[in-house]
């Protein structure tokens, strides 16, 4: 997670790294306090942003991989953001569980199964909602049967296309093309248009 404090302001969770993302220095803004939060056990890789430009000077190949990522990443905060300006608190958690399930999610007979990155307050925080309105959607959801949650981090969708239908960002987040192998969104995608 990427945490922003504004000078005289409190922190703010502004945006979940995923695997495969990159992230530079300069996405943070100037004057503010910046700081990357491990959620989960990972690898990150550190390196001198000359040496990447190096890399991809060299390889075609290497600076089109680059201006992908760079460019799924700022779409997904551009939704985000958009999420947070527009849609109702039951349409962002509907949002962020999508992006979950296709960003981290693993396909089983039963569903799609991914774990909470963090806790209640970071979620709640990064979705611009109290904790306790995120329990009472999260329990909504539950209720309606759009997910199971046997462990305290982890959520199984059932019926990912019901998830995807509560939130008007959907389609956006599964034309970005990322998915868990097994989890068919062309039919979904179809259906959301």
């Amino acid at each position: 997670m990427l945490h922003i404090t504004l000078p005289h302001s409190t922190r703010q969770v502004t945006a979940l790294i995923f695997p495969g993302d990159l992230i530079q220095t300069g996405f943070a803004p100037l004057c503010a306090n910046a700081t990357l939060v491990t959620a989960a056990p990972g690898e990150v890789w550190r390196m001198p942003f000359s040496d990447v430009e190096t890399l991809a000077a060299n390889d075609p190949a290497i600076m089109r991989y680059l201006s992908d990522v760079v460019a799924r990443r700022i779409a997904r905060q551009t939704i985000h953001a958009a999420s947070l300006g527009r849609l109702d608190s039951e349409q962002r958690v509907a949002t962020l569980l999508v992006e979950l399930a296709l960003r981290t999610g693993r396909c089983l007979p039963q569903g799609v199964v991914f774990d909470l990155p963090t806790g209640r307050k970071d979620i709640a925080d990064y979705l611009g909602l109290n904790p306790d309105t995120l329990s009472r959607i999260m329990s909504r959801f539950r209720n309606a049967s759009l997910f199971s949650h046997d462990e305290r981090n982890t959520i199984l969708v059932q019926d990912f296309a019901a998830l995807a239908a509560r939130s008007p960002a959907a389609a956006s987040l599964m034309a970005l093309g990322v998915a868990p192998p097994g989890l068919s969104i062309d039919s979904d995608l179809e259906r959301l248009a």
